[in-house]
């Protein structure tokens, strides 16, 4: 009787080699994606910082912030007096772009019937909680951003509770 050497693998051995690498391939995709969600919040800060930088020069330029009571990046045309200017090359996107992955932008008063864009505001979301709040902002909800310039203000953030439970009422500020 002859014995027949085998020269391939068993069907056991092939799927336990399949089985290790959809394994393997799940949790790289798994960090994958949180890879993405921490990479476009630090985008949205980067962002951030270069709107308020142009907004800072469109301030020493024409002593106010572009007056608006309300810009949103998903529509043409947001923060177009910072690159008419010069102070920004494009329009900035939210990596996502689609709400609520926005950014917003308004101005307002420092006085009631003062002139317009005497305080700058940007807010967006975030997509991990907590970690990409620029320098000086204020969390309204955990992954929800408002930022004031200049800090610190007269009037607090309308988007913000007080310590007594109800809103900031800073509507006469607005442009």
């Amino acid at each position: 009787m002859r014995v027949r050497k085998s020269s391939g693998f068993t069907l056991i051995e092939l799927l336990v080699v399949i089985a290790i690498i959809a394994l393997l391939s799940t949790m790289t995709i798994a960090n994958l994606a949180v890879t993405r969600t921490k990479s476009r919040d630090a985008t949205r800060l980067l962002t951030t910082r270069e709107m308020f930088t142009a907004l800072e020069l469109y301030n020493q330029s024409y002593s106010h912030y572009p007056c608006s009571s309300g810009m949103r990046s998903d529509n043409a045309g947001f923060l177009q007096p910072l690159v008419t200017a010069g102070y920004l090359s494009s329009n900035p996107k939210d990596p996502v772009n689609k709400s609520p992955y926005i950014y917003w932008y308004a101005s307002f008063k420092n006085t009631p019937g003062g002139p317009c864009g005497q305080i700058a505001e940007v807010n967006y979301d975030i997509q991990v909680a907590n970690t990409a709040c620029l320098e000086g902002g204020k969390f309204a909800s955990p992954t929800h951003c408002h930022i004031f310039i200049p800090r610190p203000l007269n009037c607090s953030d309308p988007y913000l509770l007080t310590t007594e439970g109800s809103f900031s009422d800073c509507s006469p500020l607005a442009d």
